[in-house]
């Protein structure tokens, strides 16, 4: 499913209000669902510096505020502006422990180019920000939530709807799909035969976009088979070439950190899958196996009377390459792709 934040659905007449509201609807389904202590805030002649706030529960006496600000690029961002709001809640709710702000962008990263980056133009907003809430005498915990935040809670199953009020996007569900379904089968009349069920590719993309268990297992099992392999050892033959050492750690490395994509794929809540990401992971494991694989058969051309291992370390590679190969083929199905 594929939003454009610019493109959201206008209320009373504006994106912004809609970016407000649309936010307070996610927390309000998410974070403090079925909390009687909710209240959302009409902006009308000022918000008291939230949009709405909550307790933690019925009897607890620390509040929980949100801001929202319709910023779509780091550059558009008004840090003074965002502080500002922050230094209003302060002064409006003294039981304020804790203040969220959503902004409809994620922030740039240093680039090594001249100026600062969003992460650190936040992190000087947020020392600025905690240093005039301690010289108040309070203490409180600023987070900053940005626009992929707000992605990954679209698609929690408490939000269903929200995506297609707001964008007008076409959404997947276990209701609307056995709505089809239904619709299909009195369309057919008697000759609908279940034991007749053919799989198709549109199946397995309904399946992957539905987080069905048989996914889950099938990307799982791809993923461990490549953890499952030996890790690939240094052979003797280059224990003085820094750089193929350096590879090879860097290699066994990123076989241990693919247990994240069986972590992410096989989690009870459901998420965006970044698919694409683990795509280039896999293609980049994929190529430093085939280069080290090269380096073991241009070693032997060098000291061609001692194996020093060589042979050993080119199985290795050969054995996790077919794995990887695998693990590629099931992320660059069309299922999957769907998710990307």
């Amino acid at each position: 499913m594929t939003f454009d934040i610019k493109h959201l659905r206008p209320h009373n007449g504006s994106v912004r209000d809609a970016f407000e509201e649309l936010v307070c609807q996610v927390v309000r389904r998410t974070g403090a669902a079925g909390n009687d202590t909710w209240r959302r805030l009409h902006g009308a002649g000022g918000d008291g510096g939230v949009e709405a706030y909550w307790y933690a529960t019925p009897t607890a006496t620390e509040k929980i505020g949100l801001q929202a600000k319709f910023f779509t690029a780091t550059a558009e961002i008004d840090w003074e502006q965002i502080k500002a709001s922050f230094r209003t809640a302060l002064a409006t709710h003294s039981d304020l422990v804790e203040y969220r702000v959503h902004i409809a962008c994620d922030l740039t990263g240093p680039t090594g180019r001249r100026g600062r980056s969003g992460t650190q133009l936040w992190d000087a907003a947020q020392t600025a920000m905690l240093a005039v809430a301690t010289k108040l005498g309070r203490s409180i915990s600023i987070r900053l939530v940005t626009l992929s935040d707000l992605y990954a809670q679209l698609a929690h199953p408490q939000c269903v709807g929200l995506a297609e009020f707001w964008f007008g996007a076409f959404e997947i569900t276990p209701a609307s799909v056995a709505k089809s379904l239904n619709s299909a089968i009195l369309a057919l009349g008697e000759r609908y035969q279940p034991e007749d069920h053919v799989d198709v590719l549109a199946q397995g993309v309904v399946r992957a976009l539905s987080r069905s268990l048989k996914t889950q297992a099938a990307l799982a099992e791809a993923v461990d088979h490549v953890i499952e392999r030996n890790r690939v050892r240094v052979p003797a033959a280059w224990k003085d070439n820094q750089k193929l050492v350096e590879q090879t750690e860097l290699l066994n490395a990123s076989i241990d950190r693919l247990s994240e994509i069986k972590r992410v794929a096989c989690q009870t809540q459901p998420a965006p899958w970044p698919v694409g990401t683990w795509a280039a992971t896999v293609e980049t494991m994929l190529t430093t196996c085939h280069a080290l694989s090269a380096q073991t058969w241009n070693s032997r051309e060098v000291e061609p009377k001692d194996d020093h291992g060589l042979s050993s370390t080119r199985h290795e590679l050969d054995r996790l390459s077919g794995a990887l190969h695998a693990l590629a083929e099931t992320l660059g199905s069309v299922a999957l792709r769907a998710e990307a």
